[in-house]
């Protein structure tokens, strides 16, 4: 059954359908309100009715058959050669984007995280495992840590800079962040 209902929306039978639907209730109604100030005979709404219901068919298989476009009507494609648009499903497509792995915690105490990630300076990452600390106090959570990085491989001090006899290469990175909002550890 979804198939048919499916294959329904892919031709655009039920928009159509609906809009039909919607137009011949208010004309409808307006024919009732036309046909007894008018003291017509009573068989004129029942027939204006049964003209809907045979309008409602044709709508059916009128769009089941072509779209109504810019250029006026054009032939429905098949499935196979019908450009992908929203209402039917695309080719392959990107992977999901998964979370970050949430950080393990250290066995050297509560509050102690090895965080995993990518470092980036200058055009070039690195994967680096950062140890952090945090502690709360009040409705504030800082973390605290540091990491070792060679400036070198990350072109931090290029040319005459470059040189590790006047400046040394590994450089150690020291950080204290406010984080607000973290629940409780």
């Amino acid at each position: 059954m979804t198939g048919v209902f499916g294959e329904l929306r892919r031709r655009g039978v039920l928009g159509a359908l609906t809009a039909y639907g919607v137009a011949a209730a208010g004309a409808l109604q307006l024919a009732d309100i036309v046909v007894h100030n008018l003291d017509l005979p009573g068989w004129t709404v029942r027939a204006l009715i049964w003209f809907a219901v045979a309008g409602f068919v044709a709508t059916g298989v009128v769009s089941w058959f072509y779209d109504l476009t810019r250029r006026g009507f054009v032939r429905t494609q098949g499935p196979a050669d019908r450009a992908p648009t929203p209402a039917t499903p695309r080719g392959a497509t990107l992977p999901t984007p998964q979370p970050p792995p949430v950080p393990r915690e250290l066995g050297s105490g509560a509050g102690k995280f090895a965080v995993q990630g990518k470092l980036s300076i200058k055009g070039t990452s690195k994967d680096v495992t950062v140890p952090v600390a945090l502690a709360q106090s009040g409705g504030v959570t800082t973390a605290t840590g540091q990491f070792a990085i060679k400036r070198n491989e990350f072109k931090i001090g290029e040319g005459e800079w470059a040189d590790t006899s006047q400046l040394a290469d590994d450089v150690t990175v020291k950080f204290k962040v406010a984080l607000s909002g973290v629940g409780p550890l």
